[in-house]
């Protein structure tokens, strides 16, 4: 029996993705509108797919590897 505290969700709102990312919803949406993430639309909500934030953070990583002189800027809001 699965409950629902051990389920992650496969959709989260545009606010809970921004929390994750540690970004503003502003730079969320910005994200989206310039493709660099990927929404799906249900109805009149729109969602980001987990897998879609978990895709962008490793695309980041892999492009951006961790420099402990650099200041870490990418995601600057």
């Amino acid at each position: 029996h699965v409950t629902s505290a051990s389920v992650k969700p496969l959709l989260v709102t545009y606010r809970d993705a921004a929390e994750s990312l540690g970004i503003c919803e502003r730079k969320l949406w910005q994200l989206v509108k310039d493709g660099a993430l990927k929404a799906v639309r249900m109805g009149r909500s729109v969602r980001i797919p987990a897998s879609e934030l978990e895709r962008f953070v490793n695309e980041l990583a892999a492009f951006n590897p961790a420099d402990d002189d650099a200041p870490d800027t990418h995601l600057a809001a």
